[in-house]
């Protein structure tokens, strides 16, 4: 049975307590429940950071295709068609936001590093600073060369 503030004053009432053992058990009871409170906000933290990494992993997956023909087109040595372009620079902004939310505490790090994402975003990068037709969308992307350069 859960008791709130006055019902546990409502309980010690009829023990008499003077005013000196009342104070002694308020910052008990106050203590408590910031604990309670402190311990709630870290479970809900952790389980949002969770869900994020889900749904970014969850986008890498469906886009897996789109990544690869950006990353084929990326190797290609001819001038890409405006296709091509727009898919590389389509799938740089994707990864470049979920480098974002990386970079922010948004997302559980550890788990994006177990399945491999921060090395597609890397492996991305790379290939995207080396093509000449991307020099301007690789200086916008910080957080996606922030990557490439982070320890593995």
């Amino acid at each position: 049975m859960r008791m709130c503030g006055s019902d546990i004053l409502h309980a010690i009432a009829p023990m008499q307590l003077d005013s000196m053992e009342v104070l002694k058990l308020l910052p008990s009871l106050v203590g408590g429940g910031l604990a309670g409170s402190i311990l709630t906000h870290y479970v809900t933290t952790r389980r949002q950071r969770l869900d994020i990494a889900m749904k970014v992993m969850d986008g890498l997956f469906q886009h897996y295709n789109e990544l690869g023909g950006a990353k084929f087109a990326l190797t290609s040595e001819s001038t890409l068609t405006v296709e091509q372009l727009n898919q590389v620079r389509r799938v740089g902004d994707w990864l470049e936001f979920c480098a974002l939310l990386y970079f922010r505490g948004s997302v559980d790090k550890d788990l994006m590093k177990k399945f491999g994402v921060p090395d597609e975003m890397r492996a991305f990068y790379d290939l995207a600073k080396t093509h000449g037709q991307f020099q301007d969308a690789v200086r916008l992307w910080k957080n996606l060369h922030n990557i490439s350069i982070e320890e593995r």
